[in-house]
């Protein structure tokens, strides 16, 4: 089979799969329109759980992008399509945020005025925690995330075009300028949108723990997608086994940086036995919460970090992308785990809408990533770290 067919099988491929992805959220939206009339304030917990759990792959992956354009290396122009494309996604899920807008009251104490008076502590926060200023701020999230995401691509895509026409050390200025304002962005957002759940529990670490399982995310699904189409040229000349070694490395950086993380999250709380903070973690240690806290060890951690400790399990496509979907799927356990005990404190349950809602959003989310994949050429044709080392090397 010729360069061209395999190239045109790519695209072919994509589409397909962007068929069932939006056949599977249009399946998943329907059954969950119907529960919205059933029960409301369910349908807005579910829906919030499953759009923190999707929306955090786009803005990771933006976060993933711009580590890429300041540090360069040959990792990341292996899997800059798929960082690009779920990054050029995040105006859709600015979109999707909207029935989180509707459903504000139902969710988040703090927008329900009487709740407020009789709360001294809402009172005191009631300035930050104001549902005009709460939407403000979350509209300023997404334009920061869009502005970023429509550089680093418009970059790219200048320097794919025409190498001479940009200068190495411009992807150092947007990539260390843009983590900084998506470092501040995502903080706040995860402050504003989880954290606010519970508005008398406070954690300076929560942010950057939040951030950095978004990022998990994004990786966990690039090695998944490439493994996928490795089969297909260009990118099959691009996408070798050094490249799956260092995403099999990050894989295991950020699973260990999640885990120390959160343990350390959890020891600063439990010891400190505060009356405002260790409630949280009462509420989900308890009451069947502490299955999914076990699985979360187990799998989140545990077994991801003894296979990816070793070399040749990093270096098996097949292998990797299993324990990349692995941990991809936990991270909705995580979440779970972190949002849905703000409104059963009583004990674990799950409601057959907190996997409808994750198939509809999931497959919206998928159709546009794989139509976005699909509308370009698979692989990059320029690598500007790699390109620029060429230059240096000429000129030694």
């Amino acid at each position: 089979m010729s360069a061209p067919s395999q190239t045109a099988g790519a695209r072919e491929y994509l589409l397909r799969l962007r068929t069932l992805a939006f056949a599977a959220g249009a399946a998943g939206a329907a059954a969950s329109l119907a529960g919205l009339f059933l029960d409301a304030d369910q349908f807005f917990q579910s829906y919030l759980f499953a759009y923190v759990a999707w929306a955090g792959v786009p803005v990771g992956a933006l976060g993933f992008l711009l580590l890429h354009l300041l540090t360069g290396g040959r990792w990341g122009f292996a899997i800059r399509r798929f960082l690009e494309a779920a990054a050029g996604s995040i105006p859709v899920m600015a979109i999707l945020f909207i029935p989180v807008i509707f459903g504000m009251r139902r969710l988040y104490v703090w927008s329900r005025p009487d709740a407020v008076a009789g709360d001294l502590a809402l009172a005191h926060k009631a300035a930050y925690l104001d549902p005009a200023f709460w939407i403000a701020r979350t509209a300023l999230y997404f334009v920061i995330w869009t502005v970023l995401a429509y550089a680093s691509v418009r970059l790219l895509d200048r320097y794919d075009g025409d190498p001479a026409s940009v200068r190495p050390r411009a992807f150092r200025v947007l990539g260390g300028l843009g983590l900084a304002f998506f470092g501040l962005a995502a903080t706040f957002a995860s402050v504003d949108w989880i954290m606010s759940l519970d508005p008398h529990w406070f954690s300076t670490m929560f942010g950057v723990l939040t951030g950095v399982g978004w990022i998990l995310s994004a990786i966990a699904l690039s090695i998944v997608l490439g493994e996928r189409l490795l089969r297909f040229p260009p990118l099959s000349r691009v996408f070798g086994t050094d490249q799956f070694n260092d995403m099999g490395n990050f894989l295991l950086t950020f699973v260990m940086l999640w885990a120390y993380m959160s343990f350390s999250q959890f020891l600063i709380i439990w010891s400190g036995n505060i009356p405002e903070e260790i409630p949280w973690y009462v509420h989900r240690t308890g009451g069947g919460w502490q299955m999914a806290a076990v699985a979360l060890l187990a799998f989140h951690f545990a077994v991801p970090f003894l296979v990816l400790l070793s070399r040749a399990a990093k270096r098996r496509p097949n292998l990797l992308a299993k324990v990349a979907l692995g941990v991809f799927l936990m991270r909705f356990v995580d979440v779970f785990w972190v949002v849905k005990p703000n409104f059963r404190p009583e004990g674990f349950a799950v409601h057959w809408m907190d996997v409808a809602l994750p198939v509809a959003l999931g497959g919206i989310f998928l159709g546009v990533l794989f139509d976005r994949l699909a509308a370009r050429p698979i692989a990059p044709r320029h690598d500007p770290r790699v390109d620029e080392e060429a230059e240096e090397a000429s000129h030694g």
